[in-house]
């Protein structure tokens, strides 16, 4: 049989064996990850999902909540166990043949970072790379360096005025960082978002590349900040007149936090502070995003469709945190179903099985 041939019955097998999967779907399982502590660990945590069938079990659970700290190693066998357990208990159609999804990986390394900080890091990160865009080369005009041309870079990057940055290079960096700009096209990207930034950086000379490397740059950021006017234990609340203003020069990913001045819903301290030290992202716990009695969106996935209903919030949540909602019209003494808080009113879940009819 020559090859063109078998290229249609290899696929038409495919598609007899696994029903319900389309040619191409798959699961790779990460090598590492980093998890909310205090939540379950689902499948779109530990891998990386290809595809409708894939991503129809995004929120297969892998395991439970695992503690602060706390390092699990997940295998592909656990992956094929924990889309038995989601499929057989919330398909509301004949299962496909799941096992027949294309899964390849060895072991997925988890840790379990507490969900407030892992959180605020996230948004740090976003907020940082918000003006970026990649490998863009950019023009730079009048005399210049490359030294003057990342500070330029990073200043839209981090979205604060220059003045407002403090920058130290490494003295190996020194005849890269003298590249004459003037009239050349420079590229340059950042690779990393910690104090530390190694920044990507070429400089074309018409076609001709005249100069590249990475230059690695320690940053600071003067941010307006509160600051504790005497010790707060953990638990308490952080209140405007707990703090005196000021201005303090931070890395890139400590956010400071602000407080309403109106002192509704002031945040609570997840740790205790001291005198004098900054309010930080990652010193309070998140407020709710969803609280009990208010009326919810959400989006059910199901073998890649997408239902959108209303729900009533039965808890209070955070991003990220798993609450128990009712449907809208639905009697009181339903029990409800469990939905994943995305943002203020908003939420999704895994499947609408059990959710009696819903409209598209």
């Amino acid at each position: 049989m020559t090859p063109a041939r078998a290229i249609p019955i290899l696929l038409a097998l495919t598609q007899l064996l696994a029903p319900g999967i389309a040619f191409g779907d798959s699961i790779v399982l990460r090598s590492a990850a980093r998890v909310a502590s205090g939540e379950p660990v689902l499948l779109e945590d530990v891998a990386v999902l290809n595809g409708d069938a894939a991503l129809a079990v995004a929120y297969a659970q892998v395991s439970g909540p695992l503690s602060p700290g706390e390092r699990v190693r997940f295998t592909t066998a656990d992956v094929r166990s924990a889309i038995e357990r989601h499929t057989t208990s919330d398909e509301p159609e004949p299962a496909a043949n799941w096992s027949a999804l294309a899964l390849s990986g060895a072991e997925c390394s988890v840790i379990a970072i507490d969900a407030d900080l892992l959180r605020a890091r996230a948004e740090a990160r976003a907020k940082r790379r918000a003006g970026d865009e990649p490998r863009k080369a950019e023009r730079v005009h009048g005399a210049g360096t490359l030294r003057a041309a990342i500070r330029g870079y990073l200043s839209r990057t981090l979205g604060v005025p220059e003045t407002d940055l403090r920058l130290s290079f490494e003295e190996r960096d020194a005849p890269l960082l003298a590249t004459p700009t003037a009239g050349r096209a420079v590229e340059m990207r950042t690779v990393g978002d910690s104090r530390r930034i190694p920044v990507a950086v070429s400089v074309y000379d018409g076609d001709r590349i005249a100069a590249e490397g990475t230059v690695r740059v320690t940053v600071l950021v003067r941010r307006g900040t509160l600051v504790a006017r005497e010790p707060i234990r953990r638990g308490g609340l952080a209140t405007d007149d707990a703090f005196t203003r000021g201005e303090h020069w931070l890395p890139p990913d400590e956010i400071p936090v602000e407080i309403a001045s109106d002192g509704l819903h002031p945040p609570t301290l997840r740790v205790g502070l001291d005198a004098g030290e900054v309010l930080l992202a990652r010193h309070v716990h998140s407020p709710s995003a969803i609280e009990r009695g208010d009326r919810v969106v959400v989006r059910c996935i199901s073998r890649g469709v997408v239902v959108r209903i209303e729900a009533y919030a039965l808890e209070d949540g955070r991003v990220g945190e798993q609450v128990r909602l009712r449907r809208v019209g639905s009697d009181r003494r339903d029990q409800g179903f469990t939905a994943r808080v995305e943002g203020r009113g908003r939420a999704t879940a895994a499947t609408a099985a059990h959710l009696g009819s819903t409209q598209r």
